[in-house]
């Protein structure tokens, strides 16, 4: 069976940032040992960012 394709408003948006050094650092050192990607790091820190300040 094929995959059905995403609906625009369902799909990632890519984009680009950019990091202190030293956060890059950190952030890539826990990705490692988290094994997981920087992207969900990014996105954990961001929901737990917004769900405080909203």
């Amino acid at each position: 069976m094929a995959n059905q394709k995403k609906d625009d408003k369902d799909k990632y948006v890519k984009t680009t940032i950019s990091f202190e050094p030293e956060q890059y650092r950190q952030m890539i050192s826990y990705c490692e040992r988290e094994e997981r990607s920087a992207s969900w790091v990014i996105r954990k820190a961001l929901a737990e960012w917004f769900e405080k300040h909203e």
